[in-house]
């Protein structure tokens, strides 16, 4: 009756994406302070975070990084 079709899903969810050397020269380059900020913002819900660096034309604070 039907032509035989196969088809792939992919599902996905979004993900942040770091420009590394940006991320570095923030923190004079110490990498341990870098990698503390990239846990950070993965921690943080991504659609909130969004609105957040949207709210702050592309810019957040972030004040509690150790």
């Amino acid at each position: 009756m039907f032509p035989q079709m196969s088809f792939a899903i992919t599902l996905a969810r979004p993900a942040l994406m770091f420009h590394l050397e940006a991320i570095f020269s923030l923190f004079a380059g110490d990498k341990t302070f870098a990698h503390n900020l990239q846990t950070y913002l993965l921690s943080k819900d991504h659609i909130n975070l969004k609105f957040e660096f949207q709210d702050g034309n592309g810019k957040i604070k972030v004040d509690s990084i150790e």
